[in-house]
């Protein structure tokens, strides 16, 4: 928790530095002016989203959820602020199966090889465990409105990832939640997704001859995506 006081206000960034635990609860925040509510900035896409909050005596009560790894900025801005306000998803697709998978070693032009069509994820590092370098996740959807708003949320990705829609990069994120937008991504008829995912260099030097204490001894995280892949729509 982080608090800083400027002439113009307060600003709170809360984050969730816990490694598998949803931090979920109220904070109280007082405001500069009847006419002002609590925002929160989005700095990876610099933008202001409203937050759901409660108004009581000039003081707000924000609900906050913050997934492991999560963070949020708020402040107090004039009520009429332009802001944006997360689309409520109705509809889920379950995309956990069949995805194309390939690897290219890192590097700055890489140049992806096959490597399995997986039925259900898993790790890539269960039999690629000195693997460094990008995975590429590769499947065809149909989607019938294009015009809904559309999200895709991925369970596990180790551990920075973007999302192309048919060649074209729609979003990216380093840290969990692994939710990408797609609003405005899609055509009508058959999509193309992928989701590339990278890795630390950190699993490379398993390729290497080390002292009796050295690096294969420690534990790494996995690597690639794995678990449920959902596609949410309005």
């Amino acid at each position: 928790f982080y608090r800083y006081q400027s002439d113009e206000g307060e600003i709170r960034m809360i984050f969730n530095e816990s490694l598998s635990h949803v931090l979920e609860g109220e904070m109280a925040m007082e405001l500069p002016a009847d006419n002002m509510r609590v925002f929160c900035y989005d700095a990876m896409k610099n933008r202001v989203m409203s937050v759901p909050q409660e108004v009581r005596d000039r003081t707000a009560y924000v609900k906050l959820k913050l997934m492991p790894y999560e963070s949020a900025v708020l402040f107090a801005a004039d009520e009429g602020t332009e802001s944006f306000r997360g689309a409520k998803y109705t509809e889920k697709c379950d995309l956990s199966k069949d995805w194309e998978v390939s690897c290219a070693k890192a590097g700055d032009a890489p140049e992806y090889e096959p490597y399995a069509k997986m039925e259900t994820l898993v790790p890539v590092s269960d039999t690629l465990p000195k693997f460094s370098g990008f995975m590429k996740y590769r499947k065809e959807v149909e989607i019938a409105d294009p015009e809904k708003h559309y999200a895709l949320e991925c369970e596990h990705v180790y551990e920075v990832a973007r999302v192309l829609v048919n060649g074209t990069e729609a979003d990216f994120r380093i840290c969990p939640p692994y939710r990408f937008d797609l609003t405005g991504a899609f055509k009508p008829g058959r999509n193309v997704i992928e989701i590339e995912a990278a890795n630390t260099p950190a699993r490379d030097v398993l390729n290497y001859d080390q002292a009796p204490f050295g690096h294969e001894k420690g534990v790494y995280e996995p690597s690639g995506m794995f678990g449920k892949v959902t596609l949410l729509c309005d």
